[in-house]
């Protein structure tokens, strides 16, 4: 155990050197509750959800909080048709270390973690609205790109779609048009899950994650490089069926997506596979097209939190809040076969 969480209700953990390369760090997001706001004149009232993300330093066998955002706005479809405030985590500037980025309407703010200090640039996004966000070098090129989730509506309603940003300042250059997405906006909710390298496709794809609002396989989809300069999204990397099926292992809702050596491994609800006496959520790593579920080590069969990779005392491993606790797993906390 490596001592007490600052800050509860957490539902996302990001590790990483953010403030200098001597330890790693952890950027939790938490849950502040729910805001009832209304129209300016009073005609029109919605719910909108809260979050704030805080940096936290292991300090003496304890995490301690050296930053913490402004409350921001979560992705809360409805009637006020609010401006959420996605972000993401990336090397922008290749020396090392993670920045944050925070995306609102057409402004991306660019924030640069120091041991004492901070500092922030911005950057002009045209014509955009995303309501998620992620960073990656998708072209193996040595400079990240901003991958933007938007809804544009037209005719026919509201669409998801991508699209794809050289990440330059102060104004991002944009390298695809909208791209959509293999889903309609039948009450669906929609999300970006990070970054993955998958077998057959070049570089490193954003994923994107499409949930129904009833418990049934979820879709979801790639957007990687096809070429030099040209980006595509497809969903034939990943398995899926209009209903769940014994035979066949598939997810529900969003993952938390890690690469393991050359293998996708991702965090999450998978049918069959809930752990009948435990949590409902499971390793599982996606190979030739297909889902498998990874037993859990013996060390970590109450594993059960948010999780993500952690390098401790420079053991790399995997760290989980749980309870309000921390806790570090040394090497694998499951088995591959």
């Amino acid at each position: 155990m490596l001592g007490q969480s600052p800050v509860e209700q957490v539902f996302a953990l990001v590790a990483g050197n953010f403030v200098s390369g001597d330890a790693e760090q952890v950027l939790a997001a938490q849950s502040l509750g729910r805001v009832s706001l209304s129209s300016t004149d009073n005609q029109r009232r919605g719910m909108a959800d809260l979050f704030r993300l805080a940096l936290l330093e292991p300090v003496q066998h304890r995490f301690h909080q050296v930053w913490a955002s402004e409350p921001m706005l979560s992705v809360s479809p409805g009637i006020l048709d609010l401006n959420p405030q996605p972000w993401a985590v990336a090397d922008v500037d290749n020396d090392g270390l993670l920045e944050l980025l925070l995306v609102s309407g057409d402004s991306c703010r660019i924030v640069h973690f120091g041991p004492d200090s901070l500092a922030e640039e911005s950057g002009f996004i045209p014509e955009s609205r995303a309501i998620d966000v992620d960073v990656c070098d998708m072209d193996a090129d040595s400079w990240p790109e901003l991958v933007t989730l938007e809804l544009p509506f037209d005719s026919a309603g509201t669409k998801p779609a991508v699209r794809v940003w050289q990440l330059t300042r102060p104004e991002l250059q944009q390298r695809t048009p909208l791209m959509p997405l293999p889903a309609d906006d039948s009450g669906m909710s929609f999300s970006l899950l990070g970054a993955a390298r998958l077998d057959d496709y070049p570089g490193t794809a954003v994923i994107a994650c499409a949930e129904y609002p009833s418990l049934r396989p979820s879709l979801y989809a790639a957007v990687f490089a096809a070429g030099p300069d040209s980006f595509a999204v497809a969903a034939n990397p990943f398995p899926w069926q209009e209903w769940f099926r014994r035979d066949e292992v598939l997810p529900a809702g969003s993952l938390s997506l890690f690469n393991v050596e050359d293998t996708l491994v991702a965090w999450g609800y998978f049918v069959p596979g809930s752990r009948p006496a435990g949590p409902d959520r499971s390793f599982a790593a996606l190979q030739d097209g297909a889902w498998r579920l990874l037993r859990l080590a013996p060390a970590a069969e109450r594993l059960a939190g948010q999780v993500c990779r952690y390098t401790h005392a420079g053991v790399p491993g995997w760290l989980e809040l749980q309870g309000g606790i921390f806790r570090f797993y040394p090497g694998d906390v499951f088995i591959w076969r």
